[in-house]
């Protein structure tokens, strides 16, 4: 039997990474967007309205999809449990604060003037239409 921390580390390495890289990568360098970003017209600026640094952005991205990564931990540990119908004390704490994350990435975007999510004030970087400034 597959062990929970061996199948969530592979599936980290296989997918969370990928998609964490896809968007520091991108969000870093000149271009300052992922593709999706670039068609809307805005760019990921650092400080004071420049680039951000590669650390920065894999910061951001960290804290981003922190509870993705979270819940697939939780959902690997359940699918390998040999308590196949039990939903324990410890995964509805987990759950709930995937939820909590969530809601406080969401409140912290739509409500308060700068409109920046917990992400994006924790690497100090703002998500900007192109060509406007700080």
């Amino acid at each position: 039997m597959t062990r929970p921390f061996s199948a969530e580390l592979v599936g980290f390495l296989a997918r969370t990474t990928q998609v964490v890289l896809y968007f520091a990568l991108l969000e870093a360098p000149a271009w300052q967007a992922t593709f999706g970003k670039r068609a809307l017209g805005i760019v990921v600026a650092g400080p004071a309205g420049g680039r951000l640094t590669v650390g920065r952005a894999l910061a951001r991205e960290a804290v981003r999809f922190l509870p993705w990564e979270l819940s697939h931990a939780i959902i690997w540990r359940l699918a390998l449990s040999p308590a196949k119908n039990s939903f324990p004390a410890w995964a509805r704490v987990g759950f709930a604060l995937v939820y909590l994350l969530v809601f406080a990435y969401l409140v912290t975007l739509f409500f308060g003037s700068q409109h920046r999510t917990i992400y994006d004030r924790l690497a100090s970087s703002w998500v900007l239409r192109r060509g406007t400034s700080l």
